[in-house]
């Protein structure tokens, strides 16, 4: 039995999710932002997806993940202080 994957299907899902954490953190912490922003944030989220494909160790894996998920919360939320970012990525995860 041959088990096939759509990409498409799977980015899309992917990129569903991102909106909805990213807008979720936004209405916890009362954060004002954009549909705009969240929506670029959300697309960026969704990259990861593509690691499903590159080899590459899972060390390396983690660190690419963590480094997708910062650049999320700074493209949504901007940078105020270090206190701010660690906030919005602490209620991202």
């Amino acid at each position: 039995m041959e088990m096939k994957i759509y990409v498409d299907l799977v980015l899309l899902l992917n990129f569903g999710f991102d909106l909805i954490l990213l807008f979720g953190v936004a209405i916890i912490l009362r954060r004002q932002t954009s549909l705009k922003r969240l929506l670029l944030g959300a697309l960026v989220g969704s990259i990861t997806v593509l690691s499903m494909f590159i080899e590459m160790s899972s060390l390396m894996l983690f660190w690419v993940k963590i480094v997708i998920s910062v650049l999320m919360v700074l493209i949504v939320f901007g940078y105020h202080d270090m206190r701010y970012l660690l906030t919005n990525l602490f209620y991202l995860y």
